[in-house]
This record gives structure tokens, sequence and C-alpha cells, in this order.
């Protein structure tokens, strides 16, 4: 079920993950980021995903709709598949780089 978008989009999302470990010197936020996303996304709004068939998990808090055409939702693939999701990375990595500005990763030797 996947497509180019949400092959993209994964892999921007995990270079964005690469930076945060680089900038930090740790793995915590890149963990926390993850696991935020996925939750959001899957237990909160219920949004399809590619590894449910293209269906919502069931139990999810909230009864959210996505209508409109696949490249602006994401359609079955999850809003991860979504043309929306690329501006939303451009502004993750902007937002970090400007917060965290230290290369903290590998440690400077002396």
């Amino acid at each position: 079920m996947e497509n180019v978008a949400d092959a993209l989009s994964v892999g921007l999302i995990g270079l964005f993950l690469c930076l945060t470990v680089r900038r930090t010197g740790t793995l915590w936020f890149a963990i926390g980021f993850h696991f935020a996303f996925d939750f959001a996304a899957l237990s909160l709004l219920g949004a399809p995903n590619t590894g449910n068939m293209g269906k919502a998990a069931e139990g999810h808090l909230l009864d959210a709709t996505f209508s409109g055409p696949d490249w602006l939702t994401g359609g079955a693939r999850g809003i991860e598949a979504s043309a929306l999701v690329f501006v939303v990375i451009a502004l993750l990595f902007a937002l970090f780089h400007f917060r965290h500005r230290q290369v903290r990763f590998p440690i400077p030797r002396s």
C-alpha cells in the first residue's frame, strides 16, 4: 500500500530524527518524538495506517474523519502520505535547527 510520498516522508522524518540525535547528543528526543507522533496519529486521531490495511486502529480516542483527495489527506496510507506532511517536516527541521544550534554528538575531543 506504500507510495512515493509515503516513502519520502518516512525517510525525511528519519533524517530529522538523525538531526535531533546529532544536536542533542541523546536518543531521548527522537524516541519521544516518534512515540508522540504515532500516539497522536493512531491512538488520538484514529488516522488510517498501512500497517492496519488502511483502517483506523480500534479503540482510538477521537472519531476524526479525513475527507478530500488522497494527495491532501494521505488516504488509506495515513497522514504521513499527505502532501501537507512535507510542509510540517520542513518546519520541524527549521525550528529544531534554530533551537539547537550546537552539535553535541559525537562528543568533541579536546
